[in-house]
């Protein structure tokens, strides 16, 4: 079980990875880092978007909801 997860958590960053490199994102953020807008970040799954918020500098509970993780990554963004 515990391999499942950790294959699982290893593709959602190579996912948010990949997107970076493919410059996918709304706009570039902090440090050339790519924003994603709400839409593409509730597309993600709650690894992903805590990847988002840890290449901003952020660190993002994985216990919250998935919208309130997008509205503190939100209110902790310059």
């Amino acid at each position: 079980m515990d391999i499942i997860v950790l294959a699982l958590l290893a593709g959602a960053v190579g996912f948010v990875i990949w997107r970076m490199s493919k410059g996918e994102g709304s706009s570039k953020g902090v440090g050339g880092v790519p924003t994603f807008t709400d839409e593409e970040l509730m597309k993600m799954k709650k690894d992903a978007i805590e990847e988002v918020g840890r290449n901003h500098g952020i660190e993002l509970d994985r216990r919250m909801t998935k919208a309130n993780m997008i509205k503190e990554l939100r209110k902790q963004l310059p």
